[in-house]
């Protein structure tokens, strides 16, 4: 009875500690918690949609329906979870209103509003029916028609009468391919002797190549016979895969033609409650033989319901047009063929309108839209960085009365060579992707189309605050600091410089063009009177196919790490475009010879499936290991924004994983093990959770039994993620065991490859004060930039000091490519790879560093421990000397040391003899580096086994 009592109060307490938690959080949301956006298109919103993902700590929130926004309506959906069922990341759905360059504010709360009246869904055996509210459409559930009607209200009654539709089901939607048989020559020339300014090259070898291939992705088109597929000859199908009040969602999958080798379409069409545009989210995967077929044209029409000739408009054209039943009206815009374009902001990105006798052209990168307007209703179609995903191009066709948008220009001649050096099958397996705004208008609605392109380029991203996504609050994003320049002055300048010229890089250097844009490539090399060019970072391959591939995988989540550290809306921008590079281009999602490769990303290689010796790298490249997918870039822009296309290459990453981890790739055990158990927190992925166990043995094998130190720091730095959410014995002891033997000091590689290991090791330690003693003196001295003096920290000090952090955005490029590479070879102006290593770990180690002090000084206060066997007290009496009083009552060695107010570790003393008693151990004071004696209030800390006790006491 006395047991069962127990057990009935132990159950009771548990339910009040859980209401006390939702109490505190509930108070702590209503207070402090804000979310807010900013918009930087220069355009007025009203009502304008948001989405984005919101984390939250371990244990706070369960049910979705708890969280919402105070006064306002938001749907949700849940992201991922913690290994307790408890809600990580939640996507949130909203409206704003927001002036030009401003922010808006709103307060997340438990519970809140759900719209009463939104978005309505009916589906039946054939189509799919989606109400805005002003908008209706559908599609089909049988065969590829795109968006098979729509009806538009056009006079506001909240009906749709006989006269408003706009679109008619099979009126010749369209999504289709032209492929040519006819593959241009390749050039004759390898990529050994070249001149990057000006995109030129020539052979050493006897003018010969060394492979066979070529440098351009880019070519003019060879004339052969041209193939047109389509996707309404192909499987397909068409799905629901989200659906709430503000927001739905409706998936297109299938392939563009019948054949089983034809390509494949993913579109998700995404709908806002009261809103009358539409965004289309495209993605093609190339799964053809490009060494007998390149892609001349790729197109989405959606025909119009047209009774008069419509006047079109487009961006840069100065008057608009009436487009005739014959006629045709485009918007085409282009850029370098060659890859090496990095002529330092002068490249051109050619554009050209066509409309009837009027014909514009320009090198200023273009808004990327057209319109068209009838009179009774108008349609503006936008493609989102169209500029810099060149060659694009957005058409009206007056005899089918459709706009086109083309991922493949019809003007402009050229082809898209999929070809790559070194293995038959080439970019198989490529993907990239493309977002299509329409806006559909009646003769009220006063947005412009110039307004609407630059709104949609500039989406909205909710942000919380520095704190609440490190380790100071929710811990989702990782142990990692939030922002700031008083606490570390140095990394901070070192973080802000290097991150803005990765950021800077990839637009002001010239990597563009739909297979390159978003690849920050950090080691670039530029000329500026007699220096030479660097080399690494473009090619020290012999093949010449350099420019497609060379992309280091991990920028984005480092990019990703400063956006949370800092709330910097232009790190989100650059990170999202290189995410997606990384997502679509770099990771392989198809091959027809051994299914085997798909998930692979791609660092050093282009190569999937050659040998080591043609490579001179593991099978598939060093990409194999879990940060060569980037999978942590994939996990947060996930958890950031619930994009669906980043949702489904996280399962082709999972897949490589299941694949290789136990096989010959030894890197990819630790990876696969800690990624495995955070995707498998996303819901679909939930076995995923299962999988990693089969990971475990060898991983913890690998730690034990290293082949190559510096290969081990990508693992702890998961673990280290990891054991924030389900601490385990297991890696806990590898992690400890690993920093007891000192392999972070056998890597040759240097201190900084390993901080992040390192701070996976000091959370491991838990109590162990004196194993967390000795990490954070190695992490605030050698291993910590605050303690470096270098030339090239001190330059970008300087630089930051002088600019801060937006202005680095503005400044001239040219102090800043000095300021990140001061201290590399003479002649080379580039970004070294240790740079951008610390872009990701030094937010690590600087949270290490804060806790540690943190806990020093609030230690102070704290009572002593129970351990009363020991004891510390200041002397001070005397005023010229100053003793510290150690008590022991059982035999033991001791360790003193001395702190400033700010953690800085200025003296210490070991005791090595083992024996009770008495000691009175003398201080002289601390003398700056002037030796100037610093007086005021310092910390003296007495380590006794692993327990420890604080005194505070003041110099005068």
């Amino acid at each position: 009875m006395a047991l069962k009592l127990d057990v009935r109060h132990r159950q009771t307490w548990r339910l009040i500690k859980f209401l006390l938690i939702v109490f505190a959080l509930n108070n702590e949301l209503k207070a402090q918690l804000k979310i807010q956006v900013e918009d930087h298109s220069g355009i007025a919103r009203k009502s304008w949609p948001v989405t984005g993902g919101v984390p939250f700590a371990k244990g706070s929130v369960f049910q979705k329906e708890d969280i919402g926004l105070a006064e306002k309506a938001s749907q949700s959906r849940v992201l991922s979870r913690w290994s307790d069922g408890s809600i990580k990341w939640l996507l949130l759905d909203y409206q704003v209103d927001i002036e030009p360059e401003n922010k808006s504010s709103d307060t997340i709360i438990m519970s809140g509003e759900s719209l009463s009246e939104g978005n309505e869904l009916i589906e039946s055996n054939d189509e799919i029916f989606v109400d805005t509210g002003v908008l209706k459409f559908s599609v089909s559930k049988n065969k590829f028609g795109f968006i098979n009607q729509m009806w538009l209200d056009l006079n506001n009654n909240g009906k749709y009468e006989l006269g408003e539709q706009i679109v008619s089901a099979n009126s010749g939607q369209d999504h289709f391919i032209d492929l040519q048989a006819n593959n241009p020559n390749r050039p004759t020339i390898p990529y050994s002797i070249r001149n990057l300014n000006e995109g030129t090259s020539r052979s050493v070898i006897n003018e010969q190549p060394t492979v066979k291939g070529g440098s351009r992705w880019i070519r003019p088109e060879g004339g052969g016979e041209e193939t047109r597929k389509r996707a309404r000859d192909g499987i397909y199908t068409a799905e629901i895969v989200e659906h709430g009040s503000l927001r739905t969602v409706i998936k297109l999958k299938g392939r563009i033609g019948s054949s089983g080798d034809d390509n494949d379409y993913s579109i998700w069409i995404h709908a806002y409650n009261g809103k009358s545009f539409l965004r289309i989210q495209h993605n093609f995967m190339f799964r053809g033989n490009p060494q007998i077929t390149n892609i001349r044209r790729m197109g989405l029409t959606l025909p119009l319901d047209f009774t008069s000739a419509p006047k079109f408009k487009a961006a840069g054209l100065p008057k608009d047009v009436t487009v005739g039943n014959a006629d045709n009206a485009y918007l085409y815009n282009a850029g370098p063929e060659d890859v090496f374009h990095l002529e330092h902001n002068s490249f051109p990105l050619y554009w050209k309108v066509q409309a009837g006798t009027q014909n514009v052209e320009g090198t200023q990168k273009t808004d990327g839209w057209i319109e068209v307007n009838s009179g009774k209703f108008g349609v503006t179609m936008v493609m989102k960085d169209m500029a810099y995903k060149y060659p694009k191009e957005l058409s009206y066709n007056g005899d089918g009365k459709s706009l086109t948008a083309w991922m493949w220009p019809d003007h402009g001649n050229q082809v898209l060579d999929l070809r790559a050096s070194g293995w038959d099958y080439g970019m198989q397996g490529i993907s990239f992707s493309h977002d299509i705004f329409y806006n559909f208008s009646g003769k009220a609605d006063e947005l412009k189309s110039s307004e609407f392109a630059a709104l949609v380029n500039d989406p909205l991203q909710p942000y919380v605050n520095p704190d609440w996504y490190s380790y100071k609050e929710t811990k989702a994003a990782g142990m990692i600091m939030p922002h700031s320049d008083d606490k570390f002055p140095k990394t901070e300048a070192l973080l802000a410089t290097g991150t803005t010229f990765i950021e800077r890089s990839m637009t002001e250097f010239g990597w563009l063009g739909m297979l390159n844009y978003g690849d920050m490539m950090f080691m670039y090399a530029y000329q500026k009177e007699d220096r030479p060019l660097g080399t690494w970072g473009i090619s020290s391959r012999s093949d010449d196919y350099d420019g497609w591939r060379r992309g280091n995988t991990m920028i984005s989540y480092r990019l990703f790490m400063q956006y949370l550290r800092t709330g910097e809306y232009r790190y989100w921008k650059a990170a999202s475009a290189h995410l997606e590079f990384v997502r679509d281009v770099l990771i392989k999602h198809y091959n027809s010879n051994d299914s085997r490769f798909v998930g692979f990303g791609r660092r050093h290689s282009a190569y999937w499936g050659v040998t080591p010796a043609d490579e001179n790298d593991r099978n598939g490249g060093v990409a194999w290991d879990g940060y060569g997918t980037n999978w942590l870039g994939h996990y947060l822009h996930w958890n950031m924004t619930g994009d669906w296309r980043t949702y489904e290459v996280i399962n082709d990453i999972r897949y490589a994983w299941n694949e290789w981890g136990n096989k010959d790739v030894d890197q990819i055990k630790g990876g696969a093990f800690v990624g495995l158990k955070l995707i498998g927190g996303i819901p679909g992925y939930e076995e995923a959770v299962t999988e990693a166990d089969s990971f475990y043995a060898s991983a913890l094998d690998r730690t034990a039994n290293p082949g190559d130190e510096w290969r081990d720091n990508t693992w702890f730095f998961g673990y280290g993620l990891y054991l924030q959410d389900n601490p385990h014995p297991g890696i806990e002891k590898a992690i400890i065991d690993w920093w007891k033997a000192g392999k972070h000091n056998k890597d040759r590689w240097g201190l900084y490859w390993h901080r992040e290991s390192m701070s996976a090791a000091y959370w491991a330690a838990k109590d162990d004060y004196k194993m967390r003693n000795s990490i954070y003196k190695e992490l605030s001295t050698i291993g910590s930039t605050e303690s470096q003096s270098s030339s090239r920290i001190e330059a970008q000090s300087g630089l930051y000091k002088t600019y801060g952090l937006s202005g680095l955005f503005d400044c001239d490029i040219v102090p800043l490519a000095d300021a990140v590479t001061k201290d590399t070879q003479k002649g080379y102006w580039r970004a070294k790879d240790d740079i951008m290593q610390q872009q990701w770990d030094e937010p690590l180690g600087m949270a290490v560093i804060d806790h540690y002090r943190e806990n020093l000084l609030t230690s102070v206060e704290k009572k002593d421990s129970e351990n009363s066997w020991f004891d510390l007290a200041v002397d001070s009496t005397n005023m010229n000397e100053l003793y510290f009083k150690i008590t022991l009552d059982r035999a033991s060695d001791f360790e003193l040391e001395v702190f400033t107010m700010t953690g800085q570790s200025v003296w210490n003393y070991n005791q090595t003899e083992k024996k009770k008693g008495e000691y009175k151990v003398a201080w002289n004071g601390y003398k700056d580096s002037k030796g100037k004696e610093r007086n005021g209030f310092y910390i003296v800390r007495l380590m006794v086994d692993s327990d420890q006790k604080t005194r505070k006491f003041i110099v005068r």
